[in-house]
């Protein structure tokens, strides 16, 4: 629950809660400074405690009676507009004013494309961390790519994007091969959106898409093809089958069926 997790309960307060009680983020943070990522999104019920909070800098356990003087310095982020949704009675106009003390507007990623090789650098080694792997980064044509696609969900649709490749690569550079499956997809939605037409890519494209991927992986690993059908979590026939149905060239892979 989202409300204990912010404010704390106390024993008993709901079924299989710590016997102790917790204390919740707020009292973590006392004296230091806490981080709500999109603000816009919380419930009508929680941000009356939040306000409470903001206001008198107090904050009340889930189950509890009494309040617990806090010292918290909020951060809120959000990628909506609050000031509409406090217009249409979706956010509380008294928490939108006592929040919005200094505000800062963050352009979309898209017009920071300086930012983008920048963070996904970051994104790469954090990555190689986690999954104690090797991988040198993107190639000059995939980061031509890159540059021009709109990324709509910011920062972490590119992290996304980076760790879905990891799943696949864990050495060298990541190539257009590797990486258009997937990238080229989105731009060839948002062309279609621009030009009012329905997009025209269906199941079966990212099936087969997804399927090239696994080929992908093993091909540049050197496994068996046994690897691939294990990593879509289909069964070998199911894989040769739909390789077929596709046409997919399986001519550099080893370990196909005969006849």
């Amino acid at each position: 629950m989202l409300e204990s997790e912010l404010f704390g309960y106390e024993k008993g307060a709901f079924t299989g809660a710590n016997q102790a009680g917790k204390p919740g983020k707020f009292e973590l943070a006392n004296k230091g400074t806490i981080f709500l990522d999109e603000i816009g999104e919380m419930p009508s019920q929680l941000q009356v405690k939040l306000l409470r909070v903001v206001q008198q800098m107090e904050v009340e356990r889930l189950g509890g009676t009494k309040t617990k003087p806090v010292d918290v310095r909020v951060i809120a982020a959000t990628n909506r507009n609050l000031q509409s949704m406090v217009e249409s009675g979706l956010f509380r106009e008294d928490l939108y004013f006592r929040l919005n003390v200094i505000p800062m507007m963050i352009p979309a990623l898209r017009s920071r494309k300086e930012d983008i090789l920048a963070l996904s650098d970051h994104f790469i080694k954090k990555f190689n961390e986690e999954f104690n792997a090797n991988v040198l980064g993107f190639g000059k044509d995939v980061k031509e790519l890159m540059l021009h696609h709109s990324w709509k969900g910011n920062v972490r649709e590119l992290k996304n994007f980076i760790e879905y490749l990891f799943n696949f690569i864990q050495d060298g550079w990541i190539t257009l091969e590797e990486a258009k499956p997937i990238i080229s997809r989105k731009l060839e939605v948002k062309q279609q959106e621009q030009s009012s037409e329905l997009p025209s890519f269906s199941l079966e494209q990212i099936e087969k898409e997804t399927i090239e991927k696994a080929l992908i992986y093993v091909k540049k690993n050197d496994l068996p093809m046994d690897k691939a059908s294990e990593l879509l979590n289909i069964g070998r026939a199911t894989l040769f089958r739909k390789i077929k149905k596709y046409q997919i060239d399986t001519s550099s892979h080893i370990d196909t069926p005969a006849g």
